[in-house]
């Protein structure tokens, strides 16, 4: 069984390689090696690998991050804005079947981003209160 800290380590460092599969500019779209790297990422959730063997492939693409001189890896948190927790509040969340950490609020009319790990658009789902 994996320990909740793991889990959660993973769950945020996928949420991060998820945004920033997103954003053009980023080292991750932009350096040949470092989307070789992130694709094999993504590549492994879809299979549904072992925790460890995505932790592993999330540092050799730190390490391609790094080389590619980019101080951000998937180890950076990154900032993701704050939803009200409400129980009646929808979120967008990931669509994968072990999930990442990505929260989003939804933006209408737009359609919810692409999750590019996965391949799907992020659900939605009613935020949950821990009460």
């Amino acid at each position: 069984m994996t320990p909740p800290e793991t889990r959660r380590e993973l769950a945020a460092r996928l949420e991060q390689l998820c945004v920033r599969l997103d954003q053009r500019g980023d080292p991750v779209s932009r350096n040949p090696q470092v989307r070789n790297a992130a694709e094999r990422v993504a590549a492994l959730v879809r299979e549904g690998a072992q925790p460890q063997s995505l932790l592993a492939a999330l540092d050799e693409l730190d390490d391609e991050l790094l080389d590619a001189g980019s101080r951000s890896t998937s180890r950076s948190m990154i900032d993701v804005p704050g939803v009200p927790p409400r129980p009646e509040h929808e979120v967008l969340c990931c669509p994968g079947p072990s999930p990442c950490s990505r929260v989003e609020e939804p933006r209408w009319p737009r359609r919810a981003p692409l999750c590019r790990i996965h391949g799907e658009r992020l659900r939605r789902t009613a935020l949950q209160s821990d009460e």
